[in-house]
């Protein structure tokens, strides 16, 4: 789902709960942060820290929100000219 103002531009992305659960919203884009019941799956634990990292160079942002049972990521990019 895109949606865009004046300055940014949105996208959402929502899924259901996975069976790893809801992350720790605290520390989900620290770098190596897993969330304890995600531990059986691969992974490193960069994916998230480095995505927000790439976004706020573009001056930008990606957020965690969790709404009606679902996980949303919204990624926010501003709009050039």
């Amino acid at each position: 789902l895109a949606t865009e103002d004046k300055q940014s531009i949105y996208i959402n992305v929502i899924n259901e709960v996975g069976h790893a659960g809801r992350p720790d919203a605290l520390k989900l884009f620290q770098k190596y942060y897993r969330s304890p019941t995600a531990h059986y799956e691969t992974g490193s634990g960069l994916g998230l820290y480095l995505s927000r990292l790439l976004m706020q160079i573009q001056n930008g942002d990606l957020k965690y929100m969790s709404m009606n049972g679902r996980v949303c990521f919204q990624i926010r990019l501003p709009k050039t000219i």
